[in-house]
């Protein structure tokens, strides 16, 4: 099954939705005695295209008091989208389709309130072409439309539905830059780093959390958001002789754009002679209880640190492994493979620890970025044993085309795996336990050279 969606080619609505008359089901009975005669208290309900954005719809609520709240809109063919809340007041649901007429329902218990809304248009230039393949094994992804390599500033952070294929949210990211890399993050938002050094978040529902440029140090790659606190890679180029190296760590910032703590990595490894881009980080990830979780791609290397800004021990490294032997990383764990022999990793990106310890990367498998000897690329998850100082290959998800650079490895709540070849904008999905992928995705910009970012299934 083949489904290709070409997206952004109408003007955009011009305002905002109207209220739709509301209607009441299951109307509080009256009590009569013989001398008093009293009705229950009347509330209502309206839902209508949110003055924010044009796919995310704005309820509310009047004289309802503190009761706990059902919010359903349904579309045929389109999934439905619902949204329980315990307060009165306006609330938004977000990740509608455009152009699409919902039936809304607000339930208090057996009180009911009905109405109808359409949502907005997409942006005219969002350029998406989108195509999949196969039964889906996501409901919807996060990820962004690839315009960087065609304009400037026309690239935006967008959510995709699958069952139809679609555009669901889009952000913007800023005047004439783009997205760098996305992510879902640890607090359950949507952030951006641009290519001009820009951190951005949203909430689901489109509302801007956090929004700064950082002048210096430069941001680059990937960024992360726990409790508020925003973890960033950073680069820095040096006055050294030919090229210049290039210097990296992380930072931490609060939601304000103010500096809280930097961790420099040369502080604890030391440059090779005449380097240039020694390190190359590309991503960064809050683990629970502070540390953060980085990949040096040059070093075939991911490192644990302390990253809470409060720590006392800020900066340590807990455990470095590298994916092949290296001159300038000493790493924690002998790397093995599923059959106890010599296993390895090369260039990988994307790493991520997972709820039972385990490790998850994409792993390029470049032997240099172009080089020919380089093997197909692939997911890849390890056990890791710091007591034992082993790490064994637990299971891979073999692509196949060799992508050599950025790429992705996430895994949705049911355990299907989502591998990311970045340069294909290809997105290849593998059912739990399935070694072979089972569907397909692909996420590209018209007339565009910009990568796929970041492909992340999003919870329902």
């Amino acid at each position: 099954m083949l489904f290709l969606v070409l997206i952004g080619c109408s003007p955009p609505s011009s305002g905002v939705g109207e209220p739709a008359a509301s209607s009441s089901v299951g109307e509080a009975e009256r009590d009569s005695g013989e001398s008093t005669m009293t009705t229950a208290p009347a509330w209502s309900a309206s839902c209508i295209q949110s003055p924010g954005h044009p796919l995310v719809a704005r309820c509310t609520t009047v004289d309802l008091g503190a009761a706990e709240v059902m919010i359903t809109l349904a579309s045929p063919g389109v999934a439905t989208r619902e949204r329980a809340v315990a307060v009165e007041g306006v609330m938004d649901v977000a990740w509608l389709q455009a152009d699409t007429t919902y039936a809304w329902t607000v339930a208090a218990g057996a009180e009911v309130r009905t109405g109808e809304l359409t949502t907005g248009s997409l942006p005219a230039d969002l350029g998406a072409v989108l195509n999949q393949e196969g039964d889906p094994l996501a409901e919807r992804v996060l990820t962004s439309i690839p315009c960087d390599g065609v304009d400037a500033g026309r690239s935006r952070v967008v959510v995709v539905d699958t069952e139809p294929l679609g555009v669901t949210w889009y952000g913007e990211v800023g005047e004439d830059d783009d997205p760098m890399q996305v992510r879902w993050t640890a607090d359950g938002t949507i952030a951006v780093v641009s290519f001009r050094s820009r951190v951005k978040e949203w909430s689901p529902e489109g509302e801007v959390l956090a929004d700064f440029v950082s002048a210096r140090p430069t941001l680059h790659h990937d960024l992360d958001i726990a409790d508020g606190r925003i973890a960033a890679l950073w680069l820095e180029h040096t006055d050294e002789p030919g090229l210049g190296r290039i210097d990296q760590g992380f930072v931490v910032f609060d939601r304000e754009g103010v500096e809280l703590s930097r961790f420099d990595f040369g502080d604890v490894l030391t440059p090779p002679e005449g380097a240039h881009d020694w390190l190359h980080a590309n991503s960064i990830a809050w683990l629970p209880g502070g540390d953060v979780l980085i990949s040096l791609r040059h070093r075939s290397a991911v490192a644990r640190i302390s990253g809470h800004p409060d720590a006392e021990d800020f900066g340590a490294v807990r455990w470095w492994l590298t994916g092949e032997p290296d001159d300038v990383v000493d790493s924690d764990f002998v790397l093995r493979g599923l059959d106890g022999g010599v296993a390895d990793f090369r260039q990988q990106h994307d790493a991520q620890l997972l709820e039972d310890g385990s490790l998850l990367l994409f792993d390029n498998r470049n032997r240099t970025t172009w080089s020919p000897l380089s093997e197909a690329s692939r997911g890849l998850q390890l056990t890791l044993d710091a007591v034992a100082g082993e790490a064994r290959v637990l299971r891979s998800w073999p692509l196949d085309r060799h992508c050599p650079f950025a790429g992705s490895t996430q895994r949705s709540a049911d355990g299907a795996v989502l591998a990311t070849c970045a340069p294909s904008w290809q997105v290849s999905g593998f059912a739990a336990g399935a070694e072979e992928p089972e569907w397909s995705m692909t996420v590209a910009c018209e007339g565009s050279t910009g990568w796929t970012k970041r492909v992340t299934p999003l919870p329902r």
